[in-house]
């Protein structure tokens, strides 16, 4: 599959921002494990640029939270889900071709993603003991 100039000139974007890459991707789908095929199937979806405007609000909170909790289970996968977060809110905008579409659905439903966690962190938080943690689905 051949990347246009403007692909490259965005992935690299003088540093400043680091996108999944071959040797990332394989990272990622390892913390991925124990999420389901269907899941999956989504998040493969959204890093797709061709594919991922198809999504559905429903579909884009679903891919947050999974993402979200897989960072929760595990503080090492924070650099490569943060890496699939970019590169799913960049298909996204990049994909936009009328003003009246919304270019932000992805970052805006992350960060109220995030707002909600943290609004019931009390409730989120390990319980006493041994117990896991509790998760929003």
């Amino acid at each position: 599959m051949e990347k246009s100039k403007t692909s490259d000139a965005l992935r690299s974007n003088s540093g400043k921002y680091q996108f999944l890459d071959e040797t990332s991707t394989g990272t990622f789908f390892l913390a991925l494990e124990n999420v389901s095929k269907e899941y999956v199937g989504l998040i493969k979806k959204a890093l797709k640029k061709n594919t991922c405007v198809s999504l559905n609000m429903t579909q884009l909170l679903q891919i947050i939270r999974i993402l979200c909790n897989k960072v929760l289970e595990k503080p090492t996968n924070a650099t490569v889900v943060a890496k699939a977060c970019l590169e799913i809110h960049h298909n996204q905008q990049s994909n936009v071709k009328h003003l009246g579409e919304h270019k932000f659905r992805f970052l805006e439903s992350l960060a109220n993603c995030l707002r909600e966690w943290f609004n019931e962190r009390d409730k989120l938080r390990f319980t006493t003991g041994d117990g896991p943690p509790i998760y929003f689905f």
